[in-house]
């Protein structure tokens, strides 16, 4: 593995497929479950051979200025030459901190985690399902569909102590009003 020092152009595809592994560890190799209902993941469109999803946990929203990654332990070189979803409609930059953050993610639906949902339109339309590690500092979202079907959306690390305990009084919150257990599992293929 590489040091988060080394972070740069040589070096970032590498980084790249070597945290891929992580994701194929809890996608792939792994049935994920919501309430004994499977966690589907999307695997189209494919960007440079790997699935958009994983893109999407190693990336951020660009900003066209310099870097703001606040980790002390990351020298941030972007922008990074290998970045493929640059040109998009969204663009998105991939970014270190977020990178090296996907070594939690192997057996993440077999930990005790802050589960809670949230309705973020007005129709009732999205629901999401928010599956937060307080111990590693990070939150995978999940979305339920009108037909009962969970997919995965993205995942991201919680960089900041007034985040965490935003999202810790979210989760008591409701807690409070929701007295149904909510659980995540995860057991190999």
């Amino acid at each position: 593995m590489l040091d988060n020092y080394e972070y740069n152009d040589e070096n970032i595809r590498l980084l790249v497929d070597s945290h891929y592994q992580n994701y194929i560890n809890l996608f792939f190799n792994h049935i994920n479950y919501y309430n004994k209902i499977e966690i589907y993941r999307k695997r189209f469109p494919d960007v440079d051979g790997y699935e958009k999803s994983y893109f999407h946990l190693i990336t951020k929203e660009y900003k066209p200025s310099d870097c703001d990654c606040m980790s002390p332990f990351v020298i941030c070189n972007h922008p990074f030459s290998y970045n493929p979803l640059i040109d998009e409609k969204m663009p998105r930059e991939l970014c270190p901190i977020r990178i090296t953050a996907t070594n939690c993610l192997p057996n993440y639906f077999n930990r005790d985690l802050k589960i809670w949902t949230k309705v973020l339109s007005k129709q009732g339309l999205k629901k999401r399902i928010l599956c937060f590690d307080d111990k590693n500092d990070y939150m995978i979202i999940l979305e339920e569909r009108k037909n009962g079907d969970i997919y995965f959306v993205t995942g991201y690390p919680i960089e900041y102590s007034s985040r965490k305990r935003r999202l810790i009084k979210e989760y008591e919150n409701f807690k409070k009003q929701n007295h149904t257990q909510i659980k995540t599992e995860s057991i190999p293929r």
